[in-house]
């Protein structure tokens, strides 16, 4: 739990709240993050992703990029009209921040 604190940090999210090393909160502009251990998982077994809304899927590049993080592809345009930055942590979860592209007509 010390390394997901930490690394979500890196991030930009803020400790809400933590039990000891079964259960964590981060927060982020209004993003809530639960995390808790699931020692008998195989994260390379298993799929773990998080779609996260954003404004501004470049400048939060910019800024992780100024940060040092790793495993990310910069923000591409998406068939289904929204930019998207994706990142993978070190437990093996992505990270999908999207951004609705300006100017689409599509619902979101």
């Amino acid at each position: 739990m010390d390394r997901t604190v930490e690394y979500y940090g890196r991030l930009g999210f803020d400790l809400y709240k933590r039990f000891g090393d079964e259960y964590a909160i981060v927060v982020r502009e209004g993003c809530e993050i639960h995390f808790f251990g699931f020692r008998d998982l195989d994260p390379l077994s298993s799929a773990h992703s998080a779609y996260i809304r954003v404004n501004d899927a470049d400048s939060l590049y910019a800024e992780f990029v100024g940060r040092s993080i790793e495993n990310m592809i910069p923000p591409v345009n998406k068939p289904w009209f929204m930019r998207e930055l994706n990142i993978v942590d070190p437990d093996g979860n992505l990270l999908r921040f999207g951004q609705k592209i300006p100017g689409s007509t599509a619902n979101s």
